[in-house]
């Protein structure tokens, strides 16, 4: 039975939908990342939020973490000084259970911040975060590339960090463990002396699916 001309048209319709549905998905799928935490600003709110400077700002957690109810609240080139006034804005407001937080290179490098007021800042920053009934996870701070006086600064902090987290029952995690060797940054996980490239965040994403399954999440 020969087709009408209608039913022809319907074909030649449906099938034009698909291709272009298909191109759709296509284009938009580079950006995923971007759409999806595009939505979770709309929608505010996230069961998970990371958030620090630029190392935390520069990975597509959702992906990495393969959990599209992350939150990137990454401020690139902010400091814990900075950071512990966008508690509210960039943290609470989206009601998460869980904040994965990391900062204070810039602190400690950029602005030549003693340890002592770094220290102070970011304890008032973790109690913002409790204070509103969510659990931290400190990620120590993360080592620069070949810079022994970085390096020691990062130390006097992380090691302040670990007693801080011990008294208060905090989770904490050190991605050093994972990134660093005793030079500090490795080569093979760096784009440049501070920051990481792809195959450094999947190393770390990877440890924090784990810390994160085991808090059930």
């Amino acid at each position: 039975m020969k087709k009408t001309t209608s039913e022809r048209l319907l074909a030649v319709s449906l099938l034009l939908n698909v291709l272009l549905m298909t191109a759709g998905l296509a284009v938009a799928y580079p950006f995923r990342e971007r759409l999806w935490q595009h939505y979770l600003d709309w929608r505010g709110k996230a069961a998970i939020v990371v958030f620090g400077d630029s190392m935390t700002a520069q990975g597509e957690w959702g992906i990495l973490l393969d959990n599209r109810n992350v939150k990137n609240s990454g401020l690139a080139g902010l400091g814990v000084v900075h950071l512990k006034g966008q508690v509210q804005a960039q943290v609470v407001r989206f009601s998460p259970e869980v904040c994965l937080v990391m900062a204070g290179i810039n602190d400690l490098t950029l602005m030549q911040r003693p340890v002592s007021e770094v220290s102070a800042d970011y304890a008032e920053l973790l109690e913002q975060v409790q204070a509103a009934g969510i659990r931290p996870v400190v990620q120590l701070t993360l080592y620069e590339q070949a810079d022994p006086v970085s390096k020691a600064k990062v130390d006097s902090l992380n090691q302040w960090l670990v007693h801080y987290c011990r008294e208060r029952t905090i989770r904490w995690v050190d991605p050093n463990q994972w990134l660093a060797d005793e030079q500090g940054l490795r080569a093979v996980f760096a784009r440049d002396k501070t920051h990481l490239n792809q195959a450094g965040y999947e190393v770390w994403a990877a440890h924090l699916r784990v810390l994160l399954h085991e808090m059930g999440y």
